[in-house]
């Protein structure tokens, strides 16, 4: 078997076995969802090391040096930062659309979100940045074929969203831009870390600042308030924006 047939044969098995083990495990409780998670990234890592003889460290850093938790930090951060601001300007414009719903007696579910969505977020990026940009690995700095192809698996992927029933084009248009942004940040940073804390910090502020009926992440968010894309678009194009304006930044 080729090498191109085993890379485009790997993606697919590691979706179907994420599914299988979805049926298989009950999800009653969040530590089920945990294993989940953990269980499917390490068949999909044993996958590309077995059967498609690949040094899966490169996939956290294809540049070969140490995976920087500081960064990866950093751009939590400043992800929760900058989709927070976003909400709170939402806020101010119409603030009879969010109510105040957060319990302090179920504080502790945020730090269970964050385990979650720390372990969703890097299966996914795993998938859909890192496997995704080593598949059509070439040596152009930035391809815009794999950040378009980024955005439309990442799209496909999140198609049974509840939030994709409610709103159907602007959130799958959403997810689409979403996904292929994040593989410009590690296209152009050679690393997984920026990508991934983006992605961590956003989904954060959807658990932890401002939850939506309709939203995959039902948690005891700080307000809940209307369905919309709107600002996951804004968020979008500062981060476009910021590549743009400041290339050098994503140089090691």
């Amino acid at each position: 078997m080729s090498k191109t047939i085993k890379w485009c044969f790997a993606l697919p098995l590691t979706y179907i076995l994420y599914i299988a083990i979805s049926l298989i495990l009950p999800r009653r409780t969040i530590l089920f969802i945990y294993l989940q998670y953990i269980l499917i990234i390490a068949i999909f890592l044993v996958i590309c090391k077995k059967f498609l003889n690949f040094d899966v460290k490169l996939f956290f850093t294809p540049s070969g040096k140490k995976f920087s938790f500081r960064k990866l930090i950093i751009a939590i951060l400043l992800s929760l930062i900058m989709f927070s601001t976003i909400e709170f300007v939402f806020m101010l414009i119409n603030p009879q659309s969010y109510v105040f719903t957060f319990n302090p007696a179920y504080f502790y579910e945020w730090i269970l979100s964050l385990i979650l969505i720390v372990l969703a977020a890097l299966y996914e990026e795993l998938l859909f940045r890192a496997y995704v940009a080593h598949f059509a690995a070439n040596e152009n700095p930035v391809k815009w074929k794999t950040v378009l192809a980024s955005g439309l698996l990442f799209a496909i992927a999140h198609f049974q969203n509840p939030e994709v029933n409610a709103q159907a084009y602007s959130a799958m248009t959403f997810y689409f831009i979403f996904g292929a942004v994040l593989m410009l940040y590690y296209l152009m940073d050679n690393s997984i870390e920026l990508p991934l804390g983006i992605h961590i910090g956003s989904n954060l502020v959807a658990a932890w600042f401002v939850t939506y009926p309709d939203g995959v992440l039902q948690t005891n968010a700080l307000f809940t308030g209307p369905s919309t894309a709107v600002d996951g678009f804004i968020g979008c194009a500062i981060l476009l924006a910021f590549v743009l304006i400041r290339p050098k930044l994503f140089r090691r």
